[in-house]
């Protein structure tokens, strides 16, 4: 009988789990999404909408897919207030058969939830915080649990200047949420920042004011040992903290007080006590919170602080005293330890000062002290004193790298002396004491080559720091002088200083003055830098060029150089005038405007075009050009400008322009010359040149036996010619070297009025390959024109046609020496003359 009633109870009890299946699969989870979303609404205060929705059995729960709940009023900001793919919402079972949500937990997996405090300082998870919308009711949101699974969380204060922060991996549960209720809270959360992840658990009591008790772990990947965190707080308009202790290692600190977060920025009442602290594991916790810290540096003493913290959080204020003792700090690249004597400091709502106190490492001490006023203020001033005697630089980076403030790579050695004041309100800085350098080599990436400094005393005054008996080097180039600085930030250098030796070349591979197609490691270090004054350099390199003794002023700003005046000798001769250099671009254009003074012409045009070996001679002049300074490129290429030239005796070498005139001219019986140079008696003229391209309207050469006026373009970079040219041969040299007849008169020469031969010719090719030929249309307007240049003035139409009618006649006539022609008497000749030729054309026709 027992064995058959269990075995009833056991169909009955089948039988209506059957049942319950039956039904709980005949309802369509979807047919809630109304009441639910609404549901969700009325409680959170913002809209809300769901997707997909289906039932899950065990445990019994609604999964909702792409479930959005927005910002309540008040909010702005492109970004939900939570969005999930997947939400798992527990449900009653009796409710649900009843067609009712009656939901007590929810779990989210990966959500993204937008944590909100807009201006006026409300938070968007306060759900209290906005007024439900209209019709709705605000009811009571009550939750046994809150899972938040793989989340990530953003922190927007918009009340305050800082940055939205993205906490990614944010694991959460919350139990017992509503009012009055006890919960608990565990969680954890990677915090990439600092490469360590949080993890916290407290119990809280949901009433007014807020109370929460627990503890958070920070476990940082490099550390092995945790921060550990134990508070006791009470929340509400203030943050009340009635413990809060912090370990790490032996490193133990106690905080108390309170924090109004109502406040912008926040308001401090805090008192913060480390007593006996290790300061090898405060390190350690300034290295959790992404301090970069040596991995071989270890630090040695003990710190001790009592320490009333008020104010706010961007502007704490101090009360209280911090002490270090037996501080040491070793590292792998410290040869010897830095040991620092006891510091005391000492705070006040006002001010912030430290006794005297020292820093030493093998031979070099250093002593110091220090007050900073108005710490807490927008204008904090700051006066210290700085000692030391014989210390030597390399132990000096030793101790600026055990407190992290050496560049990297920076070795030295030498000896320092200082003995100074330092007194700072805002940007303004002022100094006062003496010091002096001794033997100093300095070497780091940042300095192109090894800086040395023989010797140099300081004299600190206000806010300059001059200094005499210089005596440096960097590089090739070595400096002695004097000079100042003012304004680290700005610096204004004035200076008189004597270089040995500039190389251009080796400032192109410090990336200064041009050359280098990227910009400048600090692009804009000369736009900051100003300078004036003297210097003189024994010589300056630039690729060909030498110039030698240069004396000039100088004047540096916004990155623009200028030597003005500036003296040199340069190719044998003199330069005076003014030098610019636009140094803030990464290839420097240089201006010159200069006088020139029995230069070397040969050397001039070979060291800065293609033309080698071409003119020789001791050149004068002005020039007023611009160029690009470009690595092992020419200047001519990027030369600009105007140079006015005069030269007496020289050569131009290649070609000989009297057998050039004989041959175009034909003159029968010439004895060719056979040198294959032409002597110049005296060069001059003009040059527009752009881009390497020199052009002239005002050439003239004197040849000896006769002078050249000539027009056109000279190419400075590829040799070519292009030129338009009078050659004027005089009388006696015309009787002398043409004995016989001139097959090419009236076709390519004519003679003036005083017996000398005209020949205008074509200049073209190049100056290695120079090609003469008979200019016709120039010949053409001299006749008919009726006027010639003269020998002592190729350039100029002065003189008349001699001879011309007889010449086209076939008679020939003396003329008396007192015989004079009226001006209409040449120009009825002329007439006539081109009439006979006319007639003389016609009859060869018939």
């Amino acid at each position: 009988m027992p064995r058959k009633l269990f075995i009833g109870v056991g169909v009955l009890v089948g039988l209506l789990l059957l049942g319950v299946v039956a039904v709980l699969f005949l309802i369509d989870a979807n047919d809630f999404r109304p009441m639910l979303q609404t549901k969700l609404e009325q409680q959170l205060h913002r809209p809300a909408s769901l997707g997909q929705m289906d039932l899950k059995l065990f445990p019994l729960a609604i999964r909702i897919s792409d479930a959005v709940v927005g910002q309540p009023e008040g909010f702005a900001s492109q970004q939900p207030f939570l969005s999930a793919k997947q939400v798992y919402v527990a449900v009653a079972f009796w409710p649900l058969i009843r067609k009712q949500i009656n939901l007590h937990a929810i779990r989210l997996e990966s959500p993204r939830i937008e944590l909100i405090r807009n201006p006026d300082g409300a938070w968007n998870y306060e759900i209290g915080g906005t007024k439900p919308s209209e019709g709705g009711s605000a009811g009571t949101f009550s939750l046994d649990e809150l899972r938040v699974e793989g989340g990530q969380v953003a922190i927007d204060d918009q009340k305050s200047t800082s940055p939205r922060d993205v906490y990614k991996n944010v694991d959460v549960t919350l139990t017992n949420l509503g009012p009055n209720r006890h919960g608990s809270l565990l969680g954890s959360v990677r915090l990439d920042t600092m490469a360590a992840v949080l993890k916290v658990s407290a119990d809280f009591e949901n009433t007014d004011p807020f109370a929460a008790k627990g503890t958070a772990t920070l476990k940082s990947d490099n550390n092995k040992d945790p921060l550990e965190i134990t508070f006791d707080i009470r929340g509400g308009a203030q943050i009340t903290i009635d413990s809060l202790t912090a370990k790490l290692g032996a490193l133990s600190s106690v905080v108390s007080g309170s924090i109004d977060t109502q406040k912008t920025p926040p308001e401090l009442q805090l008192a913060v006590k480390a007593p006996n602290a290790p300061i090898a594991d405060l390190i350690r916790v300034a290295a959790l919170y992404g301090a970069k810290v040596p991995q071989d540096l270890k630090a040695d003493g003990l710190l001790q602080a009592d320490v009333m913290v008020t104010g706010t959080t961007e502007k704490p204020i101090f009360s209280g005293k911090i002490e270090a003792t037996k501080a040491q700090i070793t590292a792998k690249d410290l040869a010897e330890p830095v040991r620092s004597s006891e510091l005391e400091i000492d705070f006040t709502p006002d001010s912030l000062t430290t006794h005297p106190f020292t820093l030493e490492t093998g031979g070099t001490r250093i002593s110091a002290q220090a007050t900073i006023t108005g710490y807490s203020g927008t204008a904090p001033q700051i006066s210290a004193t700085l000692q030391t005697n014989g210390a030597r630089v390399e132990e000096l980076i030793r101790i600026a790298s055990a407190y992290g403030v050496k560049p990297a790579g920076l070795t030295g050695s030498g000896t320092v002396n200082l003995d100074m004041k330092i007194s700072a309100a805002g940007k303004t800085v002022r100094y006062s004491g003496s010091g002096s350098l001794r033997e100093v080599s300095l070497a780091s990436p940042d300095l192109p080559k090894t800086l040395t400094v023989s010797t140099a005393n300081i004299l600190f005054s206000d806010d300059r720091i001059a200094f005499d008996h210089l005596q440096a080097g960097l590089g090739s180039m070595h400096v002695d002088g004097a000079g100042s600085l003012r304004d680290f930030g700005r610096p204004r250098i004035q200076l008189d200083v004597h270089v040995d030796q500039l190389n251009v070349a080796e400032l192109r591979e410090w990336g200064v003055g041009g050359g280098k197609q990227q910009p400048l490691p600090d692009s804009g270090f000369f736009k900051k830098v100003s300078a004036a004054g003297t210097v003189t350099i024994g010589k300056i390199l630039y690729d060909q060029i030498v110039l030698s003794n240069v004396k000039a002023s100088v004047n540096l700003a916004d990155g623009l150089l200028k030597l003005d005046p500036v003296t040199a000798l340069v190719f044998g001769g003199q330069e005076s005038g003014a030098i610019t250099a636009d140094l803030g671009t990464a290839a420097a254009t240089y201006s010159i405007k200069a006088k020139l003074s029995n230069v070397d012409a040969n050397q001039l045009l070979s060291s800065t075009t293609s033309l080698k070996n071409v003119l020789t001679g001791a050149l004068s002049g002005n020039a007023d050009l611009q160029f690009t300074s470009k690595p092992n490129e020419e200047i001519a290429r990027t030369l600009n400008g105007k140079l006015q030239v005069q030269m007496g005796q020289g050569r131009l070498a290649g070609v000989q322009i009297l057998n050039e005139v004989a041959s175009v001219g034909r003159f029968l019986g010439y004895s060719k010359k056979p040198e294959a140079f032409t002597n110049i008696v005296k060069l001059t003229g003009t040059l527009n040149i752009q881009n390497g391209l020199a052009s002239t309207n005002d050439l003239f050469l004197d040849m000896g036996g006769g002078t050249l006026s000539g027009s056109g373009t000279v190419g400075l970079v590829d040799q070519s010619l292009k030129l338009r040219v009078t050659t004027v041969l005089g009388k006696d040299f015309a009787q002398s070297n043409v004995p016989g007849q001139i097959g090419g008169l009236l076709s390519t020469v004519l003679a003036n009025q005083q017996g000398e031969l005209v020949v205008p010719m074509l200049v073209g090719g190049t100056f290695a390959q120079p090609k003469f030929a008979p200019d016709a249309e120039q010949m053409a307007n001299l006749k008919l024109r009726g006027l010639l240049p003269t020998a002592t003035n190729p350039g100029a139409l002065t003189s008349g046609i001699k001879g011309l009618v007889d010449s086209m006649t076939g008679k020939q006539r003396d003329v008396k020496p007192d015989e004079t022609k009226s001006g209409d008497n040449v120009q009825d000749s002329i007439i006539n003359l081109f009439d006979q030729f006319r007639k003389k054309k016609d009859g060869d026709k018939k």
